[in-house]
């Protein structure tokens, strides 16, 4: 029997855990006050319709979601500025898209407070200042003129999504 459990182990050792017991979900999803950051993460079925069904209900431009199944792109939504997206959430997101194996989603829902939706932050001089980003949509040049209204739409919109998303936290994953 010892014989067995040693073989056992060195087997499992070289050959890695047994997929059918080893789910991988990806890289945790994280909640904050503005923003759910989803840097590459295998959401369910049921939750991406339900998902989806509350972001049809909000501005494109609150939030970028990218859907991958086996590493080809298979649905984007929404139009968040990429200079609104995390940096850090961004290049994971872009390392799972070279994955050929992950299926799962990426990106992000809201900004972060010290930033508007014309992607400039909040502090800088804006009598005068230009941005190199053209507005280009009617419902983009009306957010981009009311600031406010777009950081509460986005904080209505994280609220309405974290029931949803929490289970896809670190401190909830089954990693």
């Amino acid at each position: 029997m010892k014989l067995f459990i040693a073989l056992a182990a060195i087997v499992l050792t070289f050959l890695g855990p047994i997929p059918a017991f080893a789910e991988d979900t990806g890289d945790p999803v994280t909640i904050e006050k503005d923003r759910i950051l989803i840097p590459g993460t295998k959401i369910s079925e049921k939750d991406q319709r339900e998902l989806n069904a509350i972001l049809a209900h909000y501005d494109k431009s609150l939030y970028k979601v990218k859907g991958y199944d086996k590493g080809k792109a298979t649905q984007s939504n929404g139009a968040l500025k990429d200079s609104l997206i995390d940096r850090a959430t961004a290049s994971r997101a872009a390392t799972h898209a070279k994955d050929r194996h992950f299926t799962g989603s990426t990106l992000q829902i809201g900004f972060t407070s010290n930033q508007d939706i014309s992607g400039r932050t909040s502090n800088q001089e804006r009598s005068g200042a230009t941005s190199n980003q053209d507005v280009t949509s009617a419902n983009n040049q009306q957010t981009a003129a009311n600031p406010s209204r777009d950081q509460s739409r986005a904080r209505e919109l994280v609220k309405r999504l974290t029931p949803i998303l929490r289970k896809y936290t670190k401190t909830n994953s089954k990693r």
